[in-house]
């Protein structure tokens, strides 16, 4: 089944492709166009747990609801999270993906409003320090041709020119006002970095002043 994936991070982007050398990478950023619906798998357990501090202020959006309908959901959301075994295989079937691929194609019922599913990567380890950086989005196609890009999705999101990295690397396009958020990343088990100082938090900001146009 055919869809849209997006990282919420330059980073987790990079992962999820298998760690290209860079130069053989383009880079866009994407906006949605309206506010979309998507279903939240976001965040790992451990990461809600750690989040969910109810004598404390809360985060606004984890209600009692909100913990209810995930701890619901938990089935569901562990079958949509099997690592795959054996990557890079020729093979065109991959056992991991079925209960996804089912999900993807259950949200293409318009009846249900859904636009999307977040989910947390299985490449990245997700901290409640820093959860976006390992935040992924998916959206399934919702009108089926036999070439180009599905036309509903085209038109629900906006993106910069794709720029191969290492123009954008070496071009200063002069970001102002970016706010640092000292997320932590970590680069293995045992070395931590900030995520402004790498090389993928350094980029981000750069795309704050580009213009987004819509696929043609």
């Amino acid at each position: 089944m055919a869809f849209a994936l997006f990282g919420a991070s330059l980073m987790v982007c990079w992962e999820e492709v298998g760690r290209p050398a860079f130069h053989k990478l383009a880079v866009a950023n994407f906006d949605a166009e309206k506010t979309m619906t998507v279903l939240d798998f976001g965040y790992r357990p451990t990461v809600i747990a750690d989040l969910h501090q109810p004598d404390e202020k809360e985060i606004s959006f984890f209600t009692p609801e909100y913990m209810t309908s995930y701890l619901i959901c938990w089935p569901l959301l562990a079958a949509c999270s099997m690592e795959v075994q054996h990557r890079g295989t020729s093979s065109t079937f991959i056992e991991e993906y079925i209960v996804p691929q089912l999900l993807l194609q259950w949200l293409r019922d318009e009846a249900f409003q859904i636009d999307g599913i977040r989910y947390f990567s299985m490449r990245v380890h997700q901290t409640a320090e820093a959860p976006r950086l390992a935040i992924n989005y998916v959206f399934p196609v919702r009108t089926d041709s036999s070439s180009g890009h599905c036309g509903q999705l085209k038109k629900r999101f906006t993106l910069t020119p794709p720029i191969p990295w290492n123009i954008l690397e070496g071009v200063d396009l002069k970001a102002p006002g970016t706010r640092r958020l000292n997320e932590p990343y970590l680069i293995n088990s045992e070395v931590a970095a900030v995520y402004d100082d790498t090389v993928f938090g350094k980029l981000e900001p750069r795309f704050a002043r580009l213009p987004k146009l819509r696929l043609s």
